[in-house]
């Protein structure tokens, strides 16, 4: 069957589409309300709620920046359309093994009553129209609304032993988060990344979705094989990017983020995110995701995450931080002074710690910096560098000794003043508990079941029996499976289950 022809509509944020077929309106004005833009930091993706209390359906790659969360919410008003941003948003948990997060907004925070979508129970058929939504980076700096519509072309597509659904509506970075929706408005799936500028859209099938399967982060299973094959991948597009293929840079950089889910705590991953998001000029996402791989792990890697952290921090103009990372990577990677010394004497100059640039001058023979700034030393500051020279020949192996100890004994930090760092930029949002999906979860069944018809019940039902027919299959039960194969092509022989049964059932 051949695509429609692809629609990318600019969905004003003040207020409605522009000019388009109705049967886009129609949709369009049925799920933009709910669709959100996400931001973090320097970064953004779109996402979706799913419910009036607040929770925020989107990727787990859009969710994993370690910079706290906005969600920008357009809002129906008599006088028009509004935009407000919603600053207290919980990280409410990941889905255990898909591409999935969820985020949660305080309704009350604005006063305002939220849309949600409707979630489909049901697979679409393959060839069917399908609409799409988000917020795409390439077109008016990814801060308004886009509705594409194209056709499903297939459930099954396998990428990294993951099922999506297929469709060639138009798909661009920044959309991913967002829905794709059916005629109805009803969403099938939650678009996710592309592999290539090229490649058609590929989304997480949600028909079978249950919410309550949701997890903390560090609950999350890891699958270290599937992230070696994403960093893989990111790696060949950002040497395409460097080469000069911009459109390659953020694939790559969506490409870590999802490694970085797959593989809970891999601090190796944060660590290239944070030198990618440094490339990519985005140095307070670099440094977010640089510190939490000091967090993960403070003494991997030897000094090269603290030689990345004060570069990136120094780009941003926080020369007291600058010092005090490149301090703490001294003192627990002493073997690393040549490299560390040098940069370290500048920082303290530029942090106005003339004494600690002498000192660390002077080990590192830096000897013009040093004579630069010692003649402008008072006496009290001479005579207290002069008492650190004096030990400054054992100083190193000191540290060298300290640092071991230190290590042994499984410290995080070494200096009062990294500890304080560390304290004051965490930049990560705050968590839910796996008990408040779980309620989530059971209060939307619930509230489904209040909504359904007799017929509607009955249907469920059916679908149930089939499912519970095959899993007897599946494990040799046949007895089991017949009984109730053959009670569903019985009490319900016009239902789609019962042509199924009488397929599963034997001759």
């Amino acid at each position: 069957m051949a695509p429609l022809t692809l629609a990318l509509v600019l969905w004003s944020q003040a207020g409605g589409a522009e000019e388009m077929p109705e049967h886009l309106r129609r949709v369009g004005d049925r799920i933009a309300p709910a669709v959100v833009r996400i931001q973090h930091g320097d970064g953004h993706g779109t996402g979706f709620l799913i419910d009036a209390r607040g929770y925020v359906l989107t990727n787990a790659h859009v969710s994993c920046s370690p910079l706290p969360a906005v969600v920008q919410v357009t809002h129906r008003a008599p006088a028009g359309w509004s935009v407000l941003t919603y600053r207290k948003v919980l990280l409410a948990g990941f889905h255990p093994t898909l591409d999935l997060a969820l985020l949660k907004i305080d309704p009350e925070e604005h006063g305002r009553p939220l849309t949600a979508v409707t979630l489909s129970e049901q697979p679409p058929a393959v060839g069917a129209a399908v609409y799409t939504m988000g917020y795409p980076g390439d077109i008016a700096g990814g801060k308004q609304k886009i509705l594409s519509d194209g056709r499903i072309l297939t459930l099954d597509r396998m990428v990294h032993r993951r099922k999506y659904l297929e469709t060639d509506a138009s798909v661009a970075q920044g959309n991913s988060g967002g829905p794709v929706c059916i005629d109805s408005g009803e969403v099938v799936g939650v678009l996710t990344l592309k592999r290539s500028p090229e490649e058609t859209g590929l989304a997480v099938p949600i028909w079978a979705l249950r919410l309550g399967s949701f997890v903390p982060l560090h609950q999350r299973p890891r699958d270290a094989a599937a992230a070696i094959g994403l960093l893989r991948e990111a790696e060949k597009c950002l040497d395409r990017a460097r080469g000069g293929d911009p459109r390659y840079r953020d694939l790559g950089l969506a490409l870590y983020e999802e490694a970085s889910i797959v593989d809970v705590g891999n601090p190796e991953i944060y660590f290239k995110l944070g030198v990618a998001h440094g490339e990519a000029g985005r140095p307070r996402t670099a440094a977010a995701y640089l510190t939490r791989a000091l967090q993960i792990s403070p003494w991997s890697k030897g000094c090269e995450p603290y030689a990345a952290l004060a570069g990136t921090l120094e780009t941003m103009g926080r020369k007291d931080e600058t010092f005090v990372v490149l301090q703490e990577g001294l003192w627990k990677h002493p073997e690393d002074a040549p490299r560390l010394l040098g940069p370290l004497s500048k920082a303290a100059v530029a942090a106005r710690r003339p004494v600690d640039a002498c000192f660390y001058a002077h080990l590192g023979r830096h000897m013009e910096l040093y004579r630069a700034v010692r003649e402008r030393l008072s006496e009290e500051e001479r005579s207290e560098l002069d008492r650190r020279e004096s030990r400054g020949p054992e100083w190193l192996e000191l540290r060298r000794r300290a640092a071991e100890h230190a290590r042994q004994e499984g410290r995080a930090v070494l200096t009062p003043e990294f500890e304080t760092f560390m304290r004051t930029f965490e930049g990560v949002q705050r968590e839910g508990t796996t008990a408040q999906l779980t309620r989530f979860d059971d209060d939307r069944v619930r509230h489904q079941a209040d909504r359904m018809s007799k017929d509607d019940v009955s249907a469920l039902f059916v679908r149930a029996q089939l499912k519970l027919a095959v899993a007897h299959l599946e494990k040799g039960r046949r007895d089991l499976a017949e009984a109730i194969l053959r009670e569903i092509v019985r009490d319900h022989p016009d239902s789609h289950e019962a042509s199924e049964a009488r397929r599963l059932l034997p001759d």
